[in-house]
């Protein structure tokens, strides 16, 4: 994948939060404030950079993810103990469902500057008017689902990756080893926080092989293929006749994302008090 294909492709149809389409403007040199805090930040003005321990913006997500309407997106650097805003555009829909997109330009330089990475977002809480939105939608196609019912399953869905988020984390990820670092011990993954906890998500070995003389489409289609084949497992697998338990229905979805080419690890908040590199490693 060349460098050329990375950058024009993700401009124009790439969202964390699924938007493709959206028009927006790159701020790629936008000047650096620092804060003390992970913050939203909607202005194009200036770029939020937070110099504080992986735990310490975890904990940060944590509490705007309970807070927040908006989403928000950041890189974080272990070797500088830094996380840096990436993301731009953050907004919400009419449903009072958030999206977003990744300054592409400001992440291709870090990702070339770094052999050790990991790209973080957020997901808000679930608004009643999102869930609302959710039951009359499923209504009108002929399905009766309660508010808990679709709260439920949206929980599941908001605590995980999407399908354009695997999407994302492939094309990065082969970007990341083709034209970035030479390092052996070059490493990139991605998290979201949510509510319940933190998601991890990256390429296998494997994957890094499978992927890499694939092209932007193929990367993209690829996640999807891989969320929707998941989602379809899941539902029939559901024990319906017992009343599920909410962290491990996600930790059961995340399994089922996971194949020999991309692995997802859900650690529900309860379990981070451990050293930072057995993050992933707890959920198993």
């Amino acid at each position: 994948m060349n460098n050329a294909k990375f950058l024009s492709t993700l401009i124009l149809a790439l969202t964390v939060g699924v938007r493709a389409g959206l028009s927006f403007d790159f701020e790629s040199e936008r000047p650096v404030k620092s804060v003390d805090s992970l913050v939203v930040n909607t202005s194009k003005e200036f770029r939020t950079v937070a110099k504080k321990s992986e735990e310490a913006g975890i904990e940060d997500m944590r509490k705007l993810s309970g807070i927040s309407s908006l989403e928000e997106s950041w890189a974080y650097l272990p070797k500088d103990s830094t996380f840096i805003e990436i993301g731009v555009d953050e907004k919400s829909s009419d449903n009072a469902n958030p999206h977003m997109m990744v300054d592409i330009p400001y992440l291709e330089k870090l990702l070339k500057m770094y052999d050790d990475m990991t790209i973080y977002h957020f997901h808000p809480v679930i608004s009643k008017k999102l869930i609302d939105g959710e039951v009359n939608k499923w209504k009108k196609q002929g399905y009766s689902y309660t508010n808990d019912e679709v709260e439920f399953r949206m929980s599941i869905a908001k605590s995980t990756p999407s399908g354009p988020d695997l999407g994302f984390m492939v094309v990065t990820s082969e970007f990341f080893y083709l034209h970035g670092t030479t390092s052996p011990k070059a490493s990139i993954k991605e998290r979201i926080c949510s509510k319940y906890g933190v998601a991890e998500f990256s390429l296998t070995e494997e994957g890094r092989e499978y992927f890499k003389d694939k092209n932007f489409s193929q990367c993209m289609f690829d996640g999807q293929l891989s969320h929707a084949s998941a989602y379809v497992s899941f539902s029939k697998q559901r024990d319906k006749s017992a009343q599920p338990d909410l962290i491990s229905e996600i930790k059961r979805f995340c399994r089922l994302l996971s194949n020999e080419d991309i692995k997802v690890e859900f650690t529900p908040y309860s379990d981070l008090a451990q050293p930072q590199d057995s993050l992933a490693s707890s959920a198993r």
